[in-house]
């Protein structure tokens, strides 16, 4: 099992939208996307975490917004 939990911030205003890379034998055998939020602004704003399997690289999918803090938990299996 994969279980991404956490939080990213960021200060100023992101330049991309790439978080990390998994390696190799932690990526899932297909592409997922988990649900975070945001709430910096005080009312809660969803986004997404995709990992894609191919490459193990960890993205958010949304509208980048200077100074995030995104929080996210789930899990996903690796077989």
């Amino acid at each position: 099992m994969l279980h991404l939990v956490g939080a990213v911030a960021n200060s100023g205003t992101p330049s991309s939208e790439d978080i990390f890379v998994l390696p190799v034998g932690y990526r899932p055998t297909g592409d997922v996307i988990f649900t975070a939020y945001d709430n910096t602004g005080g009312a809660a704003s969803l986004f997404g975490i995709e990992i894609t399997s191919s490459t193990g690289q960890v993205t958010l999918q949304g509208t980048l917004q200077a100074n995030m803090r995104l929080f996210v938990n789930g899990s996903t299996s690796l077989t």
